[in-house]
């Protein structure tokens, strides 16, 4: 799976990208990508998905940490996510091309 870096999810209601804080653990926040992400809209309406704030955990080779999905990612494959650009240095390190290899599991 890939990950990349973004910046603007609106899809769940969530006006901007952001870190959360929950009981002192980061939280990041992260799209998902259509192919898993639509199938679970109600009614057509994307801010109804039981996707939305679903947590997960996404480890890359700097590292692991727990993100909380709030988007669909319009421009990721089956399997990939986007991740806000704390959330992609947390986990690749450096912004390089902007993808990077990551593994990730819904929790």
């Amino acid at each position: 799976n890939e990950t990349m870096a973004s910046s603007d999810y609106t899809t769940c209601g969530t006006s901007r990208a952001r870190s959360l804080d929950e009981n002192s653990e980061k939280i990041y926040t992260a799209a998902l990508n259509e192919i898993q992400f639509d199938p679970y809209t109600v009614n057509g309406i994307p801010s109804t998905n039981p996707v939305c704030q679903k947590k997960a955990i996404a480890k890359g080779i700097n590292g692991e940490i727990v993100i909380q999905f709030v988007d669909r990612c319009l421009d990721c494959k089956e399997g990939d996510i986007a991740l806000t650009y704390d959330g992609f240095m947390a986990v690749a390190g450096d912004i390089g091309n902007g993808h990077t290899s990551i593994e990730w599991r819904f929790l």
